[in-house]
């Protein structure tokens, strides 16, 4: 006997049609997953903005969408996303446009106030960048990419102090990482010191 003998054929019909909903809820949710997991690659994978795979992530979002997904959280992410690929791109000014609507619908997080200080790094506003990874630190101090830009831009500066108190820092979350021993280096230079 099977599992719909005797069973009304509107009841198996709406079971199909649940059972159908629950695995596309349950397939657009692993993609906006996957899709989070790869904007938040380890920093050893991906220590810059650069590295992280902006493309890749677009394409999830888009078959999340398809499966179903929606809402404010998946338009952010798309945005997001779309501003990385810009930025990678070296279209500072689509990857602003895409900033902004990010960030209407994610709010401040420390991931967008990274991306608007390296939007303005590359647009030369060395002040807004600092200011805004003043923000992102606030919102989270172990941001690892947060620190690097912030290193960076104190490396630019010359300030060798200011960028060896961020690489300290990361160098405590991500030991042993090429890009922050590489920096580190760089800074002792600037200050003349040998003991690194």
């Amino acid at each position: 006997a099977g599992f719909y003998q005797g069973t009304n054929p509107i009841n198996a019909a709406a079971l199909l049609v649940v059972g159908y909903t629950v695995r596309r809820d349950a397939e657009a949710a692993r993609l906006l997953g996957e899709a989070r997991a790869r904007l938040d690659a380890p920093f050893a994978d991906a220590p810059g903005l650069d590295r992280i795979q902006a493309s890749t992530v677009i394409s999830l979002l888009e078959r999340a969408r398809a499966a179903g997904a929606e809402g404010s959280e998946l338009r952010g992410l798309e945005h997001y996303a779309q501003a990385l690929e810009d930025l990678q791109r070296g279209d500072l000014l689509l990857a602003e446009g895409e900033l902004d609507a990010a960030l209407l619908d994610l709010g401040e997080t420390a991931d967008l106030q990274v991306l608007a200080a390296a939007l303005s790094r590359g647009r030369m506003h060395t002040d807004e960048a600092v200011a805004e990874l003043e923000r992102a630190l606030a919102l989270d101090p172990d941001h690892a990419r947060g620190l690097v830009l912030a290193a960076d831009l104190a490396l630019d500066a010359g300030d060798g102090e200011q960028a060896l108190e961020h690489l300290e820092h990361l160098d405590g979350l991500a030991p042993d990482c090429a890009p922050v021993q590489n920096r580190m280096g760089i800074a002792y230079e600037l200050l003349g010191r040998a003991d690194a």
